[in-house]
């Protein structure tokens, strides 16, 4: 019997092609995934000005993304508006 990845799943039919107009294209991957202890303070930056924030915040909290900033928000900010505590509208 085969089973199948719930996680896989999901990755195989978001749309991405988003991606494709993202400020980050390109960019190293450093910058969005900083070290513990290391700011994070540009990719932010980056983020506030990317015409694809929504859609990036999006996939990030849909596929329960835990490292890195994805449309301006660090995983506590995307675990927040999981739980309800946060509104996504707040990073947007």
């Amino acid at each position: 019997m085969i089973t199948r990845d719930p996680i896989l799943e999901v990755c195989l039919t978001v749309d991405v092609r988003w991606k494709e107009d993202a400020y980050c294209a390109g960019i190293g991957d450093w910058i969005f995934f900083p070290e513990k202890g290391q700011k994070n303070d540009l990719a932010k930056l980056l983020c506030t000005l990317c015409p694809v924030r929504p859609e990036c915040l999006d996939y990030a909290v849909e596929l329960n993304n835990t490292y890195g900033v994805f449309g301006r928000t660090t995983p506590r900010d995307r675990r927040e508006i999981r739980m309800g505590r946060r509104d996504r509208k707040e990073f947007l």
